[in-house]
């Protein structure tokens, strides 16, 4: 591994991160940036989460060309996080409206639905500013991704049952904490 200071700051953030993670016992990897996707990405794997004890990974990428901002020291951190990658086509509609009726009490970041391919995900982007240190940012990545791990906990079963046509929006949304 080359010496931070050779590193962009984007990189050597994510970097630390995953030092961080792999510290905590949780499974991490990369993607490398390619012609579709210009960036490198931190994955993190969580396992046991929900009652069904699903397993997610997170998605931590600073978003490419924003080079005016990343000259000022700004970067914007995006974490994407995929819930499932197929539902059943009949579920569609009950979907949107259980992403919705979530989406309206979540602190940040929202779940998402490609109706096209049928992934469903939760997406939270934040401001990374350099100027505070590679530590504040560190601690501030590891709280957001905990908020987030959170909130994926309390809605992921709920979201699943519908993805898989077991109960509509509205039975499911019954069974879900806080709504």
């Amino acid at each position: 591994m080359e010496s931070s200071q050779s590193i962009p700051f984007a990189l050597t953030i994510l970097q630390k991160c995953q030092t961080l993670y792999e510290q905590a016992g949780l499974v991490t990897g990369w993607v490398e940036p390619s012609e579709e996707a210009p960036f490198h990405s931190l994955l993190v794997r969580y396992d046991k989460v929900g009652e069904r004890e699903s397993s997610v990974t997170m998605d931590l990428c600073f978003l490419p060309h924003l080079e005016e901002a990343a000259s000022e020291g700004v970067y914007l951190l995006q974490t994407f996080v995929t819930i499932t990658e197929k539902i059943f086509p009949i579920a569609a509609g009950e979907m949107l409206k259980i992403v919705a009726k979530i989406n309206t009490q979540l602190p940040l970041g929202a779940y998402g639905f490609f109706e096209d391919t049928g992934l469903v995900y939760f997406k939270y982007n934040i401001i990374i500013n350099e100027s505070t240190g590679d530590d504040a940012a560190i601690k501030t990545i590891d709280q957001q991704s905990g908020l987030i791990l959170h909130q994926i906990f309390l809605f992921i079963d709920a979201i699943l049952d519908v993805a898989e046509g077991i109960k509509t929006a509205e039975e499911a949304l019954q069974s879900a904490p806080l709504l």
